[in-house]
């Protein structure tokens, strides 16, 4: 279990609880993570962090302490993912940069990436502005699979607050609209995405912060903020008749 902190890192062990690595000395940190079972640690710092650059993606060997690499940007970092093969870069401006995780090499850039998710098979979901259209796509894209989309589909919302992958093998989609008063649910196998179910919270604006399904595809569980937690019960998978679609998004404005 990694975890950035606003005084630098700390690394546990999920068996035993105990804390196996920590280092203050980095700063605060906007984001840490680890490659895996291994030493290797990638974090990305806070922009008030004195020692290390916030437009900087490190990688750095927590064990020793010593820095192996680092990827410099132009812009502010918001969060990153690495799978076995690519760092997945999300910055500030709302794009994904993808590079080579052996030689940090750039690969390409997924622009207007505006809501994220990733899932532990190493698929990416994120939605694309259409510009004047306000038209957001979803693709996954695979390790090997980053010039081609494994799966995309057009959102019935102009924009998105939240995305999230969850549910048995993480193979549900949970997407939230901007205003937060709309939730769609789809299912995703292979190179298709099914139109699983939605809900209609309500004609208030809503800030959403999580969104998850259960194991065995039963709840939806949806956080709006630190006191109040909505549980719904979806319904039978094969009803997909959008009920939210008759309720106009510029009432809750």
């Amino acid at each position: 279990i990694t975890l950035s902190t606003n005084q630098g890192y700390k690394i546990y062990s999920n068996k035993t609880h105990k804390c196996l690595h920590s280092n203050n000395q980095v700063g605060s940190l906007l984001y840490a993570n680890t490659y895996y079972q291994s030493n290797i640690l990638f974090f990305i710092p806070v922009q008030t962090n004195r020692n290390f650059s916030s437009n900087c993606f490190y990688i750095w060997n927590a064990e020793s302490n010593v820095q192996l690499g680092s990827i410099q940007l132009t812009t502010s970092l918001t969060s990153a993912y690495v799978s076995r093969d690519i760092i997945y870069i999300f910055t500030t401006d709302s794009n994904i940069l993808l590079f080579a995780l052996s030689t940090l090499a750039y690969i390409k850039t997924l622009r207007n990436a505006y809501a994220s998710d990733v899932t532990s098979s190493n698929k990416i979901a994120f939605a694309v502005d259409k510009g004047f259209i306000q038209l957001n796509c979803y693709a996954l894209y695979g390790d090997n699979k980053y010039n081609e989309s494994i799966c995309k589909f057009d959102s019935t919302f102009d924009y998105v607050q939240v995305i999230k992958f969850c549910g048995k093998e993480q193979k549900k989609l949970v997407i939230s609209n901007y205003l937060g008063n709309k939730l769609h649910v789809y299912h995703v196998e292979q190179h298709d995405a099914t139109f699983v179910y939605c809900v209609y919270l309500g004609s208030n604006n809503e800030e959403i912060l999580n969104v998850c399904v259960d194991e065995k595809d039963k709840f939806i569980m949806i956080t709006r903020d630190d006191k109040v937690v909505d549980l719904y019960k979806m319904r039978e998978i094969g009803n997909t008749r959008c009920v939210c679609g008759k309720y106009d998004d510029k009432r809750a404005i």
